[in-house]
């Protein structure tokens, strides 16, 4: 795989995946990395950032993980998934208010798409 970024500097899919084989060999730091660049090359892609996240909450740097979500809030602001991790998110920081109010966009979202 670290062979086609010398070809594909530029996929995302190519970062996703090595991110993936990373974290299975037990390479925290390098899976993150590589899912940073996915996310920079593809912002909009939900399961990345996502995944990067999650990453960063494992890592016990949760205000790392909040300021990606916050900052890619424009590509995501409609999908039920972000607001239920940005909630736990804060309610993992226990800024309850915050919680309640992404929780509350679950909801309101959840409801619109049906």
């Amino acid at each position: 795989m670290e062979e086609c970024l010398k070809q594909k500097t530029d996929d995302a899919l190519v970062y996703y995946n090595l991110a993936g084989i990373y974290h299975e060999l037990g390479y925290v730091e390098k899976s993150i990395s590589h899912l940073e660049k996915c996310v920079e090359i593809e912002p909009h892609d939900l399961n990345a950032v996502l995944l990067l996240a999650k990453r960063y909450r494992n890592q016990n740097q949760i205000p790392w993980a909040l300021d990606l979500l916050k900052r890619l809030e424009s590509y995501h602001s409609n999908r039920s998934e972000y607001w239920l991790n940005r909630g736990n998110l804060c309610f993992a920081q226990d800024d309850l208010q915050q919680a309640i109010t992404a929780y509350q966009y679950v909801t309101s979202t959840a409801a619109s798409c049906c």
